[in-house]
């Protein structure tokens, strides 16, 4: 089975992962604890981070100079967060995605997206944010590192990133 305790059991997706870390959190009472979602290669399609059972999510690749890649493959938003916990990114590629807002990333949370030595690349949106679209006003984004936000296009505002909070880079 694909239960994301063992390397030879890993999951395929960050949705399932996510899905995954909910589950064994309510399971095991660990909802107070802090959670990390490693990426290993290539991981294609989006994912929904709607709710997490956790006081804090740190996706990270496991490689370096953001060879991990979570690519949208132009299916929608690549990551799209509504979960009300502090969350990172690091040591990551997030490209390809294409949505209405926020082709790479949507974040409408009243919390903390902190993106580190990562890319956001070759996103797109019909409207708003084509990077990284941070609807959240009560939130706070923060680019720290290296990160590069480059290649992403939108058709009326914030081709690299579009926000409504508080930002520091």
């Amino acid at each position: 089975t694909n239960d994301a305790l063992t390397a030879k059991t890993a999951v395929a997706t960050l949705a399932r992962a996510v899905s995954l870390m909910n589950e064994y959190a309510a399971e095991y009472n660990l909802t107070d604890k802090a959670w990390t979602i490693y990426v290993s290669g290539t991981v294609s399609g989006t994912a929904e981070i709607s709710s997490v059972s956790a006081s804090s999510l740190d996706i990270i690749g496991l490689s370096d100079e953001s060879a991990d890649v979570l690519d949208g493959n132009g299916a929608g938003t690549v990551l799209s967060i509504s979960a009300a916990v502090p969350i990172t990114i690091r040591d990551i590629t997030i490209c390809n995605g294409s949505a209405e807002n926020g082709g790479g990333i949507y974040y409408n949370a009243a919390s903390t997206l902190t993106i580190t030595d990562a890319t956001i690349d070759s996103n797109t949106a019909s409207a708003n944010g084509g990077g990284i679209y941070f609807a959240a006003s009560s939130g706070t984004l923060v680019l720290n590192g290296s990160t590069v936000v480059s290649n992403n296009t939108a058709a009326t505002d914030g081709g690299g990133v579009y926000n409504c909070g508080t930002m520091f880079m």
